[in-house]
């Protein structure tokens, strides 16, 4: 990653705390922490956001630092879900996730296994399937998948609500398979050289369709999940117990399964106003702004 990107990053999104903290619990279903950070100024976020397209649609290597602003355009075309006949859409889903995979990589360590950018097929005209990332972290020599999913909504108890009702799917094994037959289906470039997550989608690459899930159930790699809620901190009553309680809320008629035995966690980063954000991202994306 760039390292005007990294110093934007630190600019725009600043770690509080880890729950539980105090009288302020995790979620039920987090068996790991939760994360709350904070964003000083709407104006970096939304920079944040817009210069961090190009690392959502393509792996690290194939950004040419002299080309930026050629490669925004072509990402915007190709590998990302946005409609130029219909620009000033604030539901795109790549206004989370672009965030997601800054996030991982700056704060957590993580590497990109496969760049989103991959998965979206400008025929289907969609927001992408799959995990909203598909990173990994290598410890002691075994991979950790971090496959995560982003909202980025102006209600909390909207983004919360959307990611509970998907979880049971994503956890699941047939879907973790599903996301693996897709690199594998489409011979994805790897975004790393590391060894480990060479060898692990190369061993997956030997086998045929069928037989990745039960690979995938005999090895075990472990599975990190995280969920990422971006929403406005002035809705009705925010506070990030409420978010905690909201999770929880949810969970009564949504039991989780958890079928892949993932490490779940939620990311907030509560925002003074996502629409700001997002309109002045899209302006920037109309008008053609100067990457940095």
């Amino acid at each position: 990653m760039r390292k005007t990107l990294v110093e934007l990053f630190e600019k725009a999104i600043v770690f509080e705390y880890i729950l539980p903290n105090g009288s302020i619990n995790k979620s039920s279903i987090t068996n790991d922490n939760d994360y709350v950070f904070s964003n000083p100024a709407a104006s970096d976020f939304s920079l944040l956001i817009y210069n961090s397209i190009l690392d959502l649609a393509f792996e690290d290597y194939k950004i040419d630092l002299t080309k930026l602003n050629d490669l925004q355009i072509e990402a915007l075309e190709y590998f990302i879900k946005y409609d130029s006949t219909n620009p000033d859409n604030e539901k795109y889903g790549f206004l989370g996730e672009t965030i997601l995979n800054v996030l991982l990589q700056c704060f957590f360590n993580t590497d990109v296994l496969v760049a989103r950018g991959n998965f979206y097929s400008p025929l289907d005209n969609s927001e992408p399937h799959g995990f909203d990332s598909h990173h990994f972290i290598v410890r002691n020599n075994k991979i950790e998948l971090w496959c995560g999913e982003a909202k980025f909504y102006r209600s909390y108890s909207e983004a919360v609500k959307k990611i509970i009702q998907n979880i049971n799917r994503n956890l699941s094994r047939q879907y973790l398979s599903n996301n693996f037959i897709h690199i594998v289906k489409n011979k994805y470039p790897l975004a790393t050289l590391n060894a480990t997550a060479k060898a692990f989608i190369e061993l997956i690459q030997d086998q045929p369709p069928k037989s990745i899930s039960e690979l995938i159930e005999k090895y075990k790699p472990k599975v990190v999940y995280p969920a990422l809620v971006i929403c406005d901190e002035l809705s009705t009553h925010f506070t990030i117990q409420k978010m905690v309680e909201r999770i929880d809320k949810e969970l009564e008629d949504n039991p989780i399964l958890n079928e892949i035995n993932a490490t779940i966690f939620f990311i907030f980063i509560p925002v003074n106003d996502s629409s700001i954000i997002k309109k002045e991202v899209l302006n920037w994306i109309k008008i053609k702004k100067t990457l940095i």
